[in-house]
C-alpha cells in the first residue's frame, strides 16, 4: 500500500512539472508569435525615429519680396547606446563638425543618463559640414534635417520679430511641443506662429549592433512626411521699409527744412506707420476732384486725408502728358484738395519747345493763374507752387541755377500782383528738374527758389539727407 502511495505522488508530481513547463511554452510561444506588444518592444531595441523637422513657413512683403526665408541647415544628433565599446576618434570627430572637446565630453555625460534616447550634440550644423561627417564613420551619431531663419533685407527687425528654442516652462505650458523645437518668440513670428510653424514628420530607421544605420524600416511604412508652414504676405513694402530705416537716423536735428515724402497709394498705410515718429510728412501722388460719385479705380482727397496725408502732388508732368490732365482739371483738384485740408503742390513747366520759341513766361503764367482760380488769400498760404520744365525730367538735363531762379521769380511776381507782397513772400515756390545732391546748393542759393521737388535723387538716402542740408543752409 505504501508503494502505490508513493508511485501515486510521483504521477501526480511528474505531471504538475510536464503542467507548467507546458504553460511556459505556451506562454513564450503566444510572445513570440502573437503578441504584436512585445514584438514591437523587440523591435524598438533596433528601430530608431529620428524626427524630420517641417522647413518654417517664409514671409514675404506685398511685392512676394522675401523678408523671412528658411536656409537649410541640420542637428548633430547622438545614440550614447551605438556608439560602441571600441569608442571613436575624438579629436577628429572635433575638428570635423567643429565643436569643443569639452562640450563634447558634457554632451555624451549627458547621452549616457539615457542610453537608448536621442540626445543633441550640435544644432544648425551648416550643409557643408554635414556632408563632411558623413564621410566618416562615427557610430552612434547621425543628422537630422531642420532649417534656421534668415533675414535677407535686414530690415523690420522688431515687427518681424525672431525665433528661439523653447524651455521647460513653455512646454508645459504648449505640450505639443517638445524639447528641440523652435518656437516664434516676438513680431509676426510669434503673432503667426501657428501658420508658420508647419508640421513635423518621423522616419523609422534600422541600425545594427554596431549603431550602423541598415536602412529604413520597412521600406517607409512607419515614416511620415513633414508639412512645410504657410506662406506669409506682409502688407508692408521691403523697399519703402528699408529706405525709411536708412533714412531716419541719418536725418539732421534742430534745424530743419520740411520733408515730405510723396508715395504711391498702396505705401501710403506703410509711410505713415514708418514716418510718424519723426518730422517727415507723407503726400500722395494725386488724387481726384470729386469727393464721391461713379469714378472707379480714383481716390479722392478725403480718402487721401482719413490715411493721414497731408501733402498731394497736383498736375505732375506725367499727369498732363500721359492722362490728359489739363488747366481746369488741375485747378479742380486744387480746391478738392484745400477743402479737406491737404496741402497741394502744384506742378508747372514748358516743353523744351515752348521753351525755344520764347514763351516760357507766357505759359507759366497762364497755368499759375488757372491753378488758383478762386483760390482765397488764406487758402493760397497752403499751397506750395513746383516749378518742373519738362525738358529737364528724366532726360539728364537740368536747368541752369540762373533759369529756374528766373522762372521761381516770375512765378512770385504773379502772386504778388494777384494776392499782394505779403502773400507771396509765404508761399513755397520749388524747383523740380533733375535736382540732386550736386546741384541742389546752387539751386538752392536762388532768392525765389525754396525748396526742390526730388525724383530719382530721392531714392538714395544719402543723395536725399545732402539735398536736405542743402536746404538747411541759410
Amino acid at each position: 500500500m505504501a508503494d502505490n502511495d508513493v508511485y501515486v505522488r510521483r504521477r501526480i508530481l511528474r505531471a504538475v512539472v510536464l503542467g507548467i513547463f507546458a504553460v511556459l511554452a505556451l506562454r513564450i510561444g503566444y510572445i513570440q508569435l502573437i503578441d504584436s506588444k512585445y514584438k514591437r518592444l523587440a523591435a524598438g531595441n533596433v528601430l530608431r525615429y529620428e524626427v524630420q523637422y517641417a522647413p518654417r513657413g517664409e514671409v514675404v512683403d506685398r511685392r512676394g519680396e522675401y523678408l523671412v526665408q528658411s536656409k537649410e541647415c541640420y542637428d548633430l544628433m547622438v545614440v550614447y547606446r551605438d556608439i560602441g565599446r571600441e569608442g571613436f576618434d575624438t579629436t577628429r570627430f572635433c575638428n570635423i563638425v567643429g565643436i569643443e572637446r569639452k562640450k563634447l565630453e558634457s554632451v555624451l555625460r549627458n547621452a549616457r543618463m539615457r542610453p537608448r534616447a536621442p540626445t543633441l550634440v550640435l544644432n544648425y550644423v551648416p550643409k557643408e559640414v554635414k556632408l563632411r561627417f558623413e564621410e566618416c564613420n562615427f557610430p552612434g551619431f547621425y543628422t537630422v534635417y531642420r532649417t534656421v531663419r534668415q533675414y535677407p533685407r535686414k530690415i523690420g527687425g522688431n515687427l518681424l520679430g525672431y525665433v528661439g528654442e523653447v524651455n521647460e516652462d513653455y512646454i508645459k505650458r504648449n505640450p505639443e511641443y517638445s524639447a528641440g523645437d523652435y518656437v516664434g518668440m516676438t513680431g509676426v513670428e510669434a503673432a503667426y506662429e501657428k501658420e508658420l510653424r508647419g508640421k513635423d514628420g518621423v522616419k523609422v530607421v534600422e541600425v545594427d549592433t554596431h549603431g550602423a544605420i541598415k536602412g529604413s524600416y520597412m521600406d517607409g511604412a512607419f515614416d511620415s512626411l513633414p508639412v512645410p508652414g504657410k506662406r506669409l504676405m506682409c502688407t508692408i513694402d521691403a523697399r519703402l521699409q528699408a529706405f525709411a530705416e536708412e533714412l531716419k537716423p541719418i536725418l539732421p536735428r534742430g534745424k530743419w527744412c520740411d520733408v515730405v515724402l510723396c508715395v504711391p497709394y498702396v505705401n501710403i498705410p506703410a509711410a505713415v506707420r514708418l514716418f510718424k515718429d519723426c518730422r517727415v510728412a507723407i503726400g500722395a501722388e494725386n488724387c481726384h476732384y470729386e469727393a464721391n460719385g461713379a469714378y472707379t479705380g480714383e481716390v479722392s482727397a478725403e480718402m487721401l486725408k482719413e490715411l493721414g496725408v497731408k501733402y498731394v502732388v497736383i498736375g505732375h508732368s506725367e499727369r498732363r502728358q500721359y492722362y490728359n490732365e489739363t488747366d481746369a482739371t488741375v485747378n479742380k483738384k486744387v480746391h478738392a484738395a484745400l477743402e479737406v485740408g491737404l496741402r497741394p503742390i502744384v506742378c508747372v513747366g514748358e516743353s523744351l519747345e515752348q521753351r525755344e520759341l520764347g514763351v516760357t513766361m507766357e505759359l507759366i503764367s497762364y497755368q499759375v493763374k488757372c491753378a488758383l482760380s478762386g483760390v482765397t488769400a488764406d487758402k493760397l498760404r497752403h499751397v506750395v507752387i513746383a516749378y518742373e520744365p519738362l525738358w529737364a525730367i528724366g532726360t539728364g538735363k537740368t536747368a541752369t541755377a540762373e533759369q529756374a531762379g528766373e522762372v521761381c521769380q516770375a512765378i512770385r511776381a504773379i502772386i504778388r500782383k494777384l494776392y499782394g507782397a505779403r502773400v507771396a513772400r509765404s508761399v513755397t515756390i520749388q524747383y523740380g528738374g533733375s535736382m540732386n545732391a550736386k546741384n541742389a546748393a546752387e539751386l538752392l542759393s536762388q532768392p525765389d527758389v525754396d525748396g526742390g521737388l526730388i525724383g530719382g535723387a530721392s531714392l538714395k538716402p544719402d543723395d536725399f539727407l545732402a539735398i536736405i542740408n542743402a536746404a538747411n543752409q541759410e
